[in-house]
């Protein structure tokens, strides 16, 4: 594309043919050099004169006006139609940091130390273990029919809700709960985590933008996400010092608001991205139509005709 806003025809063929886009958004892109390149001719014919700077000089900054404006519209253009999708996305990421995952990961010898337990740097390494056996768990989930994206940050945030329910249960009635309770809650929350939204974070924020303005997007959407980050660090410990069960039930109200984010509002593209999902989804239903399937068509077809799908005769 920033080729193409150069008008550089045969640097744009090559880019294209290395890439393997496809020939509809190939021809697009040349279009768009071809006209950058005559808008380029009729400026040069206009020589820059009067600015006191050289062609050079005019040259380039018209050419990054040029590019502004045309993201600009872009943008305008997209949030036009899906406007919905940046706000999906932008709600998916706000609750990754706003579980209070890297508040736990930073001050966990001190979490575990108010939960009772005297001894809790020789548990930290731990987190590492757990952390990777919740990556697993989303890695061999993510595209199943079984559990699929939607499901597994639904539980995910669904177990951060509960132990972190637990920690503050700790707190705030140290005689029911011991300090076991606490540090498996700790664990638990961990692996819930990096099963749901922290695995999930980029893929299916990625899924849900449109490709034309997908990089500008999620660049903002970090830039507002780290900010959230940011004063979650800043603030945690001193909410935990003062009133750690206050702190623990406010984040489990958090987790709970993004397993029912994950349940009413999140898509689950399963793969595909924003502007694939319908014609993929026809080219499936498709495929797993009796006719055209010749596993399950096939077989019935020869199965009422009496003969083997192999051949004339029956193994049995």
């Amino acid at each position: 594309r920033w080729l193409a806003l150069r008008g550089e025809l045969r640097r744009l063929e090559r880019a294209a043919a290395w890439l393997g886009l496809p020939e509809e958004e190939a021809e697009g892109l040349r279009r768009t050099a071809l006209e950058a390149s005559e808008r380029r001719g009729r400026d040069d014919c206009g020589g820059g004169a009067g600015t006191g700077a050289g062609p050079g000089a005019s040259w380039g900054l018209a050419d990054c006006r040029r590019t502004l404006l045309q993201s600009l519209a872009e943008q305008k253009s997209a949030w036009d139609e899906h406007g919905h999708c940046f706000l999906l996305a932008l709600g998916f990421s706000f609750f990754v940091p706003a579980s209070s995952i890297f508040a736990l990961q930073a001050y966990g010898a001190d979490i575990l130390r108010v939960c009772g337990i005297k001894e809790p740097l020789r548990l930290l390494p731990l987190i590492g273990w757990v952390k990777l056996a919740g990556a697993f768990t989303a890695v061999a989930g993510a595209d199943s029919e079984i559990l699929g994206r939607r499901r597994l940050a639904m539980f995910g945030a669904g177990a951060c809700f509960l132990a972190e329910l637990a920690i503050g249960g700790r707190l705030s009635a140290p005689e029911l709960f011991p300090p076991g309770v606490a540090a498996v809650a700790f664990f638990v929350f961990f692996y819930a985590w990096n099963s749901g939204y922290g695995s999930l974070q980029f893929v299916a924020t990625l899924e849900i933008l449109p490709n034309n303005v997908r990089s500008i997007w999620a660049g903002q959407i970090y830039a507002i996400i780290g900010i959230v980050e940011i004063m979650i660090y800043q603030v945690f410990e001193t909410l935990l010092l003062e009133d750690g069960v206050s702190t623990f039930f406010a984040f489990a109200a958090v987790n709970f608001c993004g397993m029912a984010f994950a349940a009413c509002v999140m898509s689950d593209h399963r793969g595909r991205s924003l502007e694939s999902g319908p014609e993929e989804e026809e080219e499936r239903s498709k495929l797993g139509s009796p006719a055209a399937s010749p596993s399950r068509g096939g077989a019935a077809a020869a199965a009422s005709a009496g003969k083997s799908p192999a051949g004339e005769r029956s193994p049995a």
